[in-house]
């Protein structure tokens, strides 16, 4: 029986780099690496095997030693763009942004029309922050590949980023317009369309996206959260699970499933789903603000509210969390310390709507009236109809001095809802 390095097992050294590459596609990393290391011992200058053992090695978590290999490759042929292609790319990888392009560049003075590396050195300005530096980089790769969808793709997040919605939005449509198939495009104009308020069609391209590649868990996470904004629990309850069924430690999804079940009063589902989410990143704070509001209604005050502290630890701008520890101490009597999570979940949001409406309900618990109805009036500037805040401001002008406004703040109430309900413990 041979193994993979007997010489007679393989006609030649490329039926031994398709084997590698088949290897490292099905995740037997070490098999690859053991067989392009055979590759390039019979072929030192064999490039693709240099590429693709970096690749490896990567995946293996081995990024310095990928580097060193590149190094010694690069020594070996100086003048192989890829190989700088293939350096930049380990170096952005870790976190080496500007080595990366560095790395690009000199892939380009080797190759000048070289339309893929401007993308990548769009790619790395954009993640360093640079977005102007970007659109030049992206702009240029276009220039040179006109039909390149992924630089038009990447394109339309610079400008989204700086606020060009528009020219973002006709970036995404010349990216679909060279290829219709393009996941990635659907993905990103699903986002900018329901950033917009056109939910319809952002669900119709976030359902293209995870049609033309089911395993995009990020389109099928953020088609999930639609759904689930929109109402269609169950739907959005599938979107979830097929992520778990992908990646069971996927821990965005669980949380946000444990949100929908949250929603249909189902707290033993959405219990299990945050216990889990923990087990598996115990240092997740959206987990334990998500732990702690389903603890406090299944009537654990106490370790629910121990969960929002947590949660507030790991991440004190979690604007959501402060609040909900508010509204905890509220609903347990103790006001004093609920206005103070108010007014940092308000200093971390000020359109934080919940926030301002509660803490004018602490207020008026306490006895201070004035502050109460100065609070329920910033509520109504940011919302015209709070039904809650015109009634509970309508019941305050009753004092002698402001009568006549009880009447036209009932009689809003009255044109905004005829019934009121019960308000619930809030996730984001």
């Amino acid at each position: 029986m041979y193994s993979m390095f007997d010489a007679d097992a393989w006609e030649s050294l490329d039926e031994m780099f398709s084997a590698a590459a088949a290897y490292l596609k099905k995740g037997q990393t070490d098999a690859a690496i053991g067989l392009l290391r055979e590759i390039l011992r019979r072929d030192p200058q064999h490039v693709g095997a240099h590429i693709t053992l970096a690749r490896a090695l990567q995946v293996a978590g081995q990024a310095e030693v990928a580097l060193t290999h590149l190094s010694d490759a690069i020594r070996t042929l100086p003048e192989e763009a890829s190989l700088h292609m293939a350096q930049g790319d380990v170096l952005g990888d870790i976190g080496h942004h500007d080595m990366a392009i560095r790395e690009y560049q000199r892939a380009l003075e080797i190759t000048p029309n070289y339309a893929e590396a401007y993308h990548r050195i769009g790619m790395a300005h954009q993640k360093r922050g640079r977005l102007e530096a970007a659109l030049t980089a992206y702009n240029d790769a276009i220039r040179l590949q006109p039909d390149f969808a992924d630089a038009y793709v990447n394109l339309g997040v610079a400008l989204q980023q700086t606020g060009r919605v528009r020219e973002a939005w006709l970036a995404y449509d010349e990216a679909l317009h060279g290829d219709p198939e393009h996941a990635g495009a659907h993905y990103a104009l699903g986002i900018l369309l329901e950033e917009l308020g056109h939910l319809d069609e952002a669900r119709r391209h976030l359902r293209e996206a995870v049609r033309l590649s089911p395993r995009f868990t990020e389109a099928r996470q953020t088609l999930g959260d639609l759904l689930n904004a929109k109402g269609e629990l169950e739907a959005a309850i599938e979107e979830y699970k097929e992520v778990l069924r992908q990646d069971k430690r996927n821990v965005p999804a669980r949380c946000s499933l444990a949100t929908v079940f949250f929603k249909k009063g189902l707290l033993d589902n959405a219990l299990a789903q945050l216990q889990e989410a923990l087990r598996i990143n115990p240092q997740n704070a959206e987990a334990h603000h998500d732990l702690g509001a389903v603890l406090f209604l299944k009537g654990d005050p106490e370790q629910g509210m121990a969960e929002l502290h947590e949660a507030i630890r790991l991440d004190p701008k979690h604007a959501w969390a402060h609040f909900n520890l508010g509204v905890a101490l509220s609903q347990t009597g103790q006001y004093g310390q609920a206005l103070h999570y108010y007014q940092q979940a308000i200093q971390l949001d000020p359109q934080h709507v919940g926030a301002h409406f509660d803490m004018a309900n602490a207020f008026y618990k306490r006895g201070q009236a004035y502050d109460a109805m100065r609070q329920y009036e910033r509520t109504l500037k940011i919302d015209p109809h709070h039904k809650w805040a015109h009634f509970n401001l309508g019941g305050l002008a009753r004092h002698p001095d402001r009568g006549f406004a009880a009447l036209e703040q009932y009689a809003q109430t009255t044109r905004l809802h005829q019934g009121v309900t019960s308000r619930l413990f809030q996730m984001p």
